[in-house]
């Protein structure tokens, strides 16, 4: 019996360590997490991240924060370095000559005759201008008919071909004046006619335009459709060409506001755009319409056939023009002026319909003058 017990003895003695082993694992347990508490964590609350205190020298998991890669500052367009001799801002003088001419030309009288106006006269049917300065000298002179119920003026000289140019100039030439055959008409392959972009303007009469009189409506709103007076009085030492009150050249409407109200001539305007770089302050502009422009110079590459020209990221409506120097003239359509009034807007709008609805003078014919005298050109 004795030896029973004593068995059963050894067998609780050997069962005690278990029961205290599993209550060792559960304090080892309970007090290695109160340990992580006790030293801290990070907490999350709301989204930030808050440090509670860990121990100088402890170590930290650093969780990467979710970055967004900026949206660069700017877009490039690659342009053929043939483009600096391009576009409505080209600048045609004694010392820069015309790289191409006779492209894209139209009629001025058919076009006119598309639009059914009836405001002014052209010589005749073979005289050509660009689409851009067909489609802004009829409007221009439409309005002015509007306003003055005069159709007096006769378009009388437009695109001249190399040889006209040539005639021209010799005719000059031979003749015994004071003033320098270039200051009364410019070299062949440097003039402004042979653009395309530039008009002379006569009367039907017979009388010589010199926007005096009711014809300064003409100087004074000449850059709301994108035309500036080439030559003006003053601009001589600059353009080389003396005063020529009845010449016209279409620019675009944003350069020509600038030029027309700062009183330039298109070589000061070619060298003050380069003032404005891409890098740099650009040229805010808002025309008579509202509407605003950005404008800025931005330089060929001579190295290479082409330019990557920047422009602002997002930019839509723009347009790259050369200017027969050296680079590229860069012009951004950026919406509605910040200044424009609506209700101005409005009214003009208005005042327009309520001046087309009254009776208006009867029209006179519109034939063009004997062809020997409208050949008497200037410049």
């Amino acid at each position: 019996m004795a030896k029973t017990k004593k068995k059963k003895k050894n067998n609780k003695a050997q069962q005690q360590p278990n029961y205290l082993a599993q209550t060792m694992d559960i304090a080892l347990t309970i007090a290695v997490a109160a340990g992580m508490l006790y030293m801290g964590y990070r907490v999350v609350a709301g989204g930030v991240k808050i440090d509670q205190g860990f121990s100088e020298g402890s170590s930290t998991v650093t969780v990467p924060e979710e970055t967004t890669e900026a949206a660069p500052e700017f877009q490039s367009v690659e342009t053929a370095n043939s483009v600096v001799h391009e576009g409505a801002l080209i600048l045609v003088n004694n010392y820069y000559a015309l790289e191409e001419e006779g492209k894209n030309l139209v009629s001025l009288y058919d076009v006119k005759m598309e639009k059914e106006s009836h405001s002014f006269s052209v010589r005749d049917g073979d005289l050509m201008v660009k689409q851009e300065m067909a489609d802004s000298i009829i409007a221009m002179l439409d309005d002015f008919y509007e306003a003055t119920y005069d159709d007096n003026i006769l378009v009388i000289s437009g695109y001249r071909t190399q040889e006209q140019q040539q005639s021209l100039y010799d005719q000059y030439e031979n003749q015994e004046e004071g003033e320098e055959t270039e200051q009364r008409a410019a070299k062949p392959g440097y003039s402004e006619h042979q653009t395309g972009y530039g008009v002379d303007l006569s009367l039907y009469d017979g009388s010589d335009y010199d926007g005096t009189g009711i014809y300064s409506w003409i100087d004074e709103h000449c850059a709301e459709y994108g035309m500036i007076l080439r030559y003006p009085e003053g601009k001589t030492d600059q353009t080389e060409i003396m005063f020529e009150p009845w010449h016209y050249r279409y620019v675009g409407v944003p350069h020509a506001s600038v030029i027309m109200d700062k009183g330039m001539c298109l070589e000061e305007y070619i060298d003050y755009v380069k003032e404005f770089s891409f890098e740099g302050e650009h040229l805010m502009v808002s025309d008579a319409a509202g509407k605003a422009y950005e404008i800025y110079y931005y330089p060929a590459d001579s190295n290479q056939e082409s330019t990557l020209v920047p422009l602002p990221t997002g930019a839509e409506n723009y347009t790259i023009q050369g200017n027969n120097v050296d680079g590229f003239i860069i012009t951004i359509e950026t919406g509605e002026a910040a200044d424009a009034d609506p209700d101005e807007s409005a009214a003009d709008e208005s005042s327009t319909e309520d001046e087309a609805s009254s009776e208006a003078p009867a029209e006179e014919s519109e034939a063009a003058p004997d062809a020997e005298e409208a050949a008497a050109e200037n410049e």
